[in-house]
């Protein structure tokens, strides 16, 4: 695995004459010493990701990412080699080139470990630094996969949400192949449609809702604690603190519908019965992973958003839950409504170009801050439109009128966001 420009393509491949170009590239290399390893074993064909894919082709493109998994597990051995570490790199020490490989952390890569009975490491000169079996205790620090999952010798189901913190950390080219290269991983299939973005991965996950009822699909986290959301994850990224997940019992069915994911959970409501607590049949040991729960302005009594992503309750005393069938709405790309459009900041700063005293009593609320040796006013915001007002007032009196009338001059700056612009109007009465 080398750098994109130094691979040799489809095209390139398929050339009758390999000029010098192309024979020069680290990426030609790479294809004719798989060959020689692969003859030296007697197996008669090779497959390499790089030229053996036509992507120019949708539809071969889509039918080779869609049967890659299965490519990999039924192959007698599959070669990784790691242009990143040298000869005289030790796997087994802190900090080694072969720990640090960019092969750990893309996440292509995951189903070349994971799917093949025999993978085998090679160093940059092609040397061979061991086998999957051999360094499975290095791998297993390195990608947090369990030794006995690396060595298949794990008997029982591993939950969604344990194969999805295995993909938490990964990063991909595009973002919609955080999606496709775990479609092997979760024995799904579905088309791909490059340019729709985060949408991939909520279509993977509709796709494994269609033939799994493991509720760790929905046990993630998010560091966003005043956002809200449907039962759907964003991203892989999510699943990175659901390691050691695991299916506690048998759920009733549920499914997508046009309302939501229409769903049985054990309740626990609050007297208002506008939000709660909700246990999936999931978790770790013996306790199951608790989301909150809040109805949405206007939703009917059956209906619920999840909030507080990212927090998870599972010391939670749950033997006073309930089951209850409700709906949990998703995301609905064909609204229209712009305010989702909006690109919100945390933070907005605005810089007082007259200088007020040094101690400025601004606000009573956390969200306002004053840094008097910067001059800057800075406004957290959790959404469009929050506000406030800031009242200076200055005690000197005027002299030249004679008479004793109050002269005090006040300043109102307004500041506030809209629309996700900052903007401040200031007002003067003298």
């Amino acid at each position: 695995m080398g750098l994109e420009e130094d691979e040799i393509t489809f095209d390139q491949i398929n050339q009758k004459v390999h000029d010098d170009e192309m024979t020069k590239k680290p990426g030609y290399d790479k294809i004719t010493n798989c060959c020689k390893l692969a003859s030296n074993v007697r197996l008669q064909h090779v497959w390499v990701d790089t030229c053996c894919i036509n992507k120019s082709n949708p539809g071969e493109l889509s039918e080779a990412l869609n049967s890659m998994f299965h490519w990999y597990r039924n192959a007698q051995v599959c070669y990784a080699y790691l242009a990143d570490v040298d000869r005289d790199d030790d796997p087994f020490k802190d900090g080694s080139q072969f720990r640090k490989s960019v092969w750990f952390q893309r996440g292509w890569t995951l189903q070349e470990l994971l799917a093949p009975l025999s993978v085998v490491f090679f160093n940059k000169h092609w040397e061979e630094i061991g086998t999957k079996a051999s360094l499975h205790l290095v791998i297993t620090q390195i990608t947090g996969i369990p030794a006995e999952v690396l060595l298949m010798n794990r008997a029982g189901e591993v939950s969604v949400a344990e194969r999805m913190s295995w993909a938490a950390n990964r990063t991909t080219a595009r973002v919609e192949d955080e999606a496709y290269c775990l479609m092997g991983l979760f024995g799904v299939s579905m088309p791909m449609l490059y340019g729709e973005g985060e949408r991939a991965f909520e279509r993977l996950q509709r796709e494994i809702l269609k033939v799994s009822d493991d509720q760790s699909i929905f046990a993630w986290t998010r560091d966003d604690p005043h956002s809200r959301s449907g039962l759907l994850a964003r991203s892989p990224h999510d699943f990175r603190r659901s390691k050691g997940i695991q299916r506690l019992r048998d759920s009733l069915p549920y499914s997508m519908t046009n309302k939501g994911l229409h769903i049985t959970l054990r309740l626990l409501l609050d007297d208002s019965s506008r939000s709660g607590m909700a246990a999936l049949s999931c978790g770790r040991d013996t306790k199951p992973f608790v989301i909150r729960l809040e109805k949405p302005r206007g939703a009917g009594d059956d209906t619920f958003v999840r909030t507080n992503l990212h927090e998870t309750y599972e010391d939670q005393d749950t033997s006073s839950f309930r089951d209850k069938t409700i709906y949990i709405t998703e995301s609905n790309p064909s609204r229209f409504d712009i305010t989702e459009w909006m690109r919100p900041e945390s933070r907005y700063t605005f810089v007082i170009h007259r200088p007020p005293p040094e101690s400025l009593s601004s606000s009573s609320h956390p969200q306002v801050s004053w840094t008097a040796h910067e001059k800057t006013l800075e406004l957290t915001s959790w959404r469009s439109g929050h506000a406030g007002v800031l009242l200076f007032r200055d005690d000197s009196r005027g002299s030249n009128t004679g008479d004793n009338s109050d002269r005090r001059k006040h300043t109102a700056i307004l500041i506030g966001v809209h629309n996700y612009n900052a903007e401040a109007v200031a007002f003067e009465n003298m």
